[in-house]
């Protein structure tokens, strides 16, 4: 299964590529601040994906770490506000 993250996913660039990678073998983490457009989103692409993760959160504010080993993901993980 391919696995994606995109920040920016409750609209413009971001919703488009979220709306274009969304497939039966591919789980998106979508990223965006506005809870309401990112939600849109994610019951937009639900449907056709094996998976959608939502992540509401401000990449503009330190207190905050993603660790996207510890849900699965594989690759490198990035930190935020280290």
């Amino acid at each position: 299964m391919k696995r994606y993250l995109i920040t920016g996913a409750s609209r413009g660039i971001g919703r488009a590529i979220a709306e274009e990678l969304a497939a039966e073998d591919v789980t998106l983490l979508l990223h965006g601040r506005d809870t309401v457009a990112l939600e849109e989103v994610c019951k937009a692409v639900k449907p056709r994906c094996g998976g959608v993760i939502r992540l509401i959160h401000d990449l503009a504010v330190n207190s905050w770490r993603f660790r996207p080993h510890s849900c699965g993901w594989k690759g490198s993980a990035g930190f935020v506000g280290e």
